[in-house]
């Protein structure tokens, strides 16, 4: 009896894992707590979500402001350069004085970006678990590395 226990409770752990890894392997990582992106082993519950913003919101009081880093215009923070670890930036001037900036992914999982903001605007950056963002261009969690332009009164655009 004891031992049809100890199988069942082996099998019920070895399903879980196993779903948890199909999960990973599947571009599920969102699911996943930041330290278990950060080792790139599932070990323990699922996170929620991240907060969606929409055009009108004010980044500022949304629950994303404190991951996010202005990275145009003006110099890059110590805290900005880190945010964008797994990216290389560029800018281009338009000829109607907006700049296009492109973020190319270190990594080749990650997809890279292109912005253009106008004049009065400001790019930001949301990373919200850089732990996930190695130092060989290895982003390990692809969902939380995105740009956000707001207007000069902070407004989603």
């Amino acid at each position: 009896m004891g031992k049809n226990i100890l199988i069942l409770i082996l099998l019920a752990a070895v399903a879980l894992l196993g779903y948890k890894l199909y999960m990973y392997r599947n571009g599920y990582k969102s699911l996943m707590t930041a330290q278990e992106a950060a080792s790139g082993k599932p070990n323990g519950t699922p996170r929620t979500p991240p907060p969606i913003l929409k055009k009108g919101d004010d980044l500022m009081k949304s629950a994303l402001a404190k991951y996010a880093e202005p990275i145009f215009p003006g110099e890059l923070s110590d805290k900005a350069k880190v945010a964008l670890n797994g990216f290389d930036m560029t800018m281009i001037t338009n000829s109607d004085g907006s700049t296009t900036i492109k973020l190319t992914s270190k990594d080749q999982d990650d997809q890279s970006q292109i912005y253009t903001v106008k004049k009065g605007e400001t790019l930001y950056f949301v990373e919200m678990s850089s732990g996930d963002d190695k130092n060989d261009g290895h982003d390990t969690n692809l969902r939380d590395d995105y740009g956000v332009i707001v207007d000069s009164n902070g407004l989603v655009q």
